[in-house]
C-alpha cells in the first residue's frame, strides 16, 4: 500500500483501453480462456457482459440455475457448462475463474479452482470469515495463482483522485476520514432470496471498509462498534453499524453502514480531513467538493466519474496481467491485501460481541 509508486485511475484506465485492441490472444497466440461460476446471478452477469464488451476471451458460463445461465450466454455469446463435473474440467482449461456465487459459497470455489492452475477473480467478499480467508491465502500461494477480490470502489474515479491527493500531500496531514455504505436491502432481499442470511458487514458493508482501510494507506490496529435496533424481520444481520477503526499514528476512520436508508441513490460517500483542506465525494458524484483551508473558500470541482464501469476495468486490467503486462500498482486487491482487510472486519464483528475495543 506503498504511496511512493500510487497512480491514479485516469492514467491506468488510458493505459488499459490503450491495450483492449490488442487484447485477442495470451502467451502462445491463445484466446484467454475464463469461466463465470454463478454466471447466472445479478454479479455474474454483470461480468458476463463485460467480457462480452471487452472481448478477447472464450467465456463459459456455470449455474445452477441452467436456464438463466442458457439465457445470459445466449444474450453475450457464451457457452454454458451443465454439470457440477463440466464445470471442474472447464476450470482446469481456464486461465481465470470468475467466483460471482452466493457469499458463503465462495471459499470452496476459489480454492478448487487454484488448485485446478487458474487464477481467480472473486466477487466481494472474498469469504465470509477471517479463518476461510487465511485459508483461501494458503491456497493461492501454495499454488502460485493469483486471487484478485472484488471491492470495486477502488476504481471510482473521485475516489482514486482523494487517495491521490493525500498521496501527495495535497491534503496535508490526515486528521480523519468518514465512509458510508448505505443501501436499502429490503428489495435485494426480495430479488434474490438468499439474502436474508447474508451477513450485511460482509456482503456490503466491506466496501466501506476496504475503502476507508485503502484511502488511509496505513494499518488500522483497533476497532470500535455499536449496532442499532434490528427491524428487518428474520434477517440475520444487524442493519445499522457506527464503527471506529483506529490506526497505528491515531488517525481515526468512520465508517457507518446501514441496510434500510432509502436515499435517492444508494451507494458510499468519502469525506477526507486534513490540514490543508476537505474533500468530499461520492461514488456517483461527477466530481468532489474541495474546501481550502488556507483560502477558507470552497469549489467544486468536476470529473467524469458515472460512466467508468468498474467491472470492465478490473477485467481489463486482470487480462492484461494474464499477458504479462502487470504495472507496479493496481487499485485491485490481491489475497494478502484481501487478508489484511478481512482482519478488520474480523475485529469489527469480535467489537460487535464484546461490546469492547477490539485489536485487529
Amino acid at each position: 500500500m506503498g504511496q511512493a509508486n500510487y497512480i491514479s485511475i485516469s492514467s491506468i484506465y488510458k493505459a488499459i483501453v490503450g491495450i483492449i485492441p490488442d487484447m485477442a490472444f495470451v502467451e502462445g497466440g491463445r484466446n484467454i480462456n475464463a469461466l463465470v461460476v454463478g454466471g447466472a446471478g445479478i454479479a455474474g452477469e454483470r461480468h458476463v457482459a463485460a467480457r462480452g464488451r471487452l472481448g478477447g476471451a472464450t467465456t463459459a458460463i456455470f449455474d445452477l440455475n441452467f436456464d438463466k445461465a442458457r439465457e445470459v450466454g445466449e444474450r453475450y455469446g457464451a457457452s454454458v457448462i451443465e454439470t457440477p463435473h463440466q464445470m471442474e474440467e472447464a476450470a482446469e482449461r481456464a486461465n481465470i475463474v470468475h467466483v460471482c456465487t452466493p457469499d458463503h459459497q465462495h471459499t470452496d470455489l476459489v480454492i478448487g479452482a487454484l488448485r485446478s492452475g487458474a487464477h481467480v477473480f472473486v466477487e466481494k467478499p472474498m469469504t465470509t470469515s477471517l479463518s476461510e480467508a487465511l485459508r483461501v491465502q494458503e491456497a493461492s500461494h501454495a499454488n502460485n495463482r493469483e486471487v484478485a477480490v472484488g471491492t470495486g470502489y477502488r476504481l471510482t474515479p473521485t475516489f482514486s483522485e482523494v487517495k491521490r491527493l493525500i498521496a501527495t500531500g495535497e491534503v496535508g496531514e490526515i486528521l480523519s476520514i468518514e465512509t458510508t455504505y448505505l443501501h436499502d436491502m429490503r428489495e435485494p432481499i426480495k430479488q434474490t432470496p438468499w439474502r436474508i442470511n447474508q451477513d450485511f458487514l460482509y456482503g456490503g458493508g466491506i466496501h466501506a471498509i476496504d475503502l476507508a482501510y485503502w484511502i488511509l494507506g496505513v494499518e488500522i490496529e483497533e476497532a470500535q462498534v455499536s449496532v442499532g435496533e434490528k427491524r428487518i424481520p428474520n434477517y440475520k444481520s444487524f442493519e445499522d453499524y457506527s464503527i471506529s477503526l483506529k490506526t497505528r499514528s491515531g488517525v481515526i476512520a468512520r465508517v457507518w453502514l446501514n441496510a434500510l436508508a432509502q436515499l435517492p441513490t444508494h451507494g458510499t460517500d468519502l469525506k477526507a480531513y486534513g490540514t490543508e483542506g476537505i474533500y468530499i465525494t461520492h461514488n456517483r458524484m461527477d466530481g468532489y467538493d474541495h474546501y481550502e483551508a488556507e483560502k477558507k473558500q470552497s469549489r467544486f470541482v468536476k470529473m467524469q466519474n458515472n460512466g467508468v464501469l468498474t467491472v470492465d476495468l478490473q477485467i481489463a486490467i486482470l487480462d492484461s496481467w494474464l499477458r504479462g503486462n502487470r504495472p507496479d500498482y493496481a487499485p485491485i486487491p490481491g489475497v494478502d491485501e484481501g487478508v489484511e482487510v478481512m482482519r478488520i472486519v474480523d475485529a469489527v464483528e469480535r467489537a460487535i460481541s464484546s461490546s469492547r475495543t477490539e485489536r485487529v
